[in-house]
């Protein structure tokens, strides 16, 4: 996640370009394959076929930005003996 800081109105703001995932619940194949580009604007769109990750990608975003703790089934094919 590649991440610019601007000011506006004297605050400092964190603009998001992408977010990607790999190794999550059933999404693999590298990050290049499972990016979401945010363009300049404040809205965003997430559409897909039943079982593409839609709801995994949701759920990552909450992992990295509410502090929400993954479980290990959360992990793609990962062995934590």
């Amino acid at each position: 996640m590649q991440n610019v800081y601007r000011t506006t109105n004297g605050r400092h703001v964190l603009k998001i370009n992408y977010f990607a995932i790999n190794n999550l619940r059933g999404i693999s194949g590298g990050l290049d394959q499972n990016k979401i580009v945010f363009e300049d604007t404040n809205t965003l769109f997430l559409y897909g076929q039943n079982n593409v990750g839609k709801s995994t990608f949701l759920k990552a975003y909450q992992f990295f930005y509410k502090e929400e703790k993954p479980i290990k089934v959360d992990f793609f094919k990962s062995d934590f003996t």
